[in-house]
């Protein structure tokens, strides 16, 4: 079997009409986009923190928001400014951060009890969590893929950890979701024929993000907002210091 390319930081942020999932990519950014506008008050001594940074796809939308980014991972990932093993600390002081940034991570974690406390220790009092993660979307183990959320389990879950909900986005309903999935099969099946399917990926591929665009249009709002492929989820740390998951 032939690997299928995904996607690298660039064109998760850019992507072109032709690429799988360009429909999806332009939703979540414009929804971490708008969130950073209302909820991020810009400072000269903002500090974002950006917990599993991979390619660090979202630096370019932060660069005019803080005064520092800081790219976060686990060992082994050279684009990291720090790093740290599974099942440690991230190596940087309580309450150092006014911006967490978690960006399709969620769904990869093991120990999500340790990640949001993590995510809570490294926030300043007030400080805010921007988190994006998978409703519903196809098994994808990078390294490890181990769950989905409901709207309100997402909700329940960071409550439970400390945070309050502020705003909670759905990118992507069920109906479009059921192209996008039928996309990513059939695209599957055309790259293990050879590279001579790539023209012919790209004109399926862009004939499905128009699809997908209009069966969101006719889907109801709270479809959507209820049943999305990913949720975009502001969350403020409280003052709450007896969390106990």
């Amino acid at each position: 079997m032939k690997p299928i390319p995904g996607l690298d930081g660039s064109r998760r942020l850019n992507p072109r009409i032709w690429d799988y999932n360009w429909y999806q990519l332009r939703l979540i950014r414009r929804a971490i986009e708008h969130t950073l506008s209302v909820a991020l008050k810009p400072d000269k001594s903002t500090v974002a923190i950006d917990l599993g940074c991979g390619e660090r796809p979202y630096e370019p939308l932060l660069s005019d928001q803080v005064a520092r980014y800081v790219g976060v991972d686990l060992i082994g990932n050279p684009r990291a400014d720090v790093t740290f093993a599974p099942g440690e600390q991230v190596p940087m002081e309580d309450g150092c951060a006014d911006l967490v940034l978690s960006s399709q991570v969620l769904e990869h974690v093991l120990d999500v009890d340790a990640y949001l406390l993590e995510c809570r220790r490294l926030l300043k009092p007030g400080g805010l969590l921007l988190l994006s993660t998978h409703g519903f979307w196809v098994y994808h183990p990078y390294p490890v893929d181990v769950r989905r959320w409901t709207c309100w389990g997402l909700k329940y879950e960071l409550e439970r950890h400390g945070f309050h909900v502020e705003e909670q986005v759905g990118c992507m309903g069920p109906l479009a979701y059921t192209t996008q999935l039928r996309l990513q099969l059939i695209r599957g099946v055309l790259w293990q024929v050879g590279r001579g399917m790539i023209p012919l990926i790209g004109l399926l591929s862009i004939c499905a993000q128009v699809c997908m665009m209009l069966e969101d249009w006719i889907t109801p709002r709270k479809v959507r907002r209820e049943n999305s492929a990913v949720y975009v989820v502001a969350a403020r740390k409280t003052a709450d210091s007896s969390i106990t998951p």
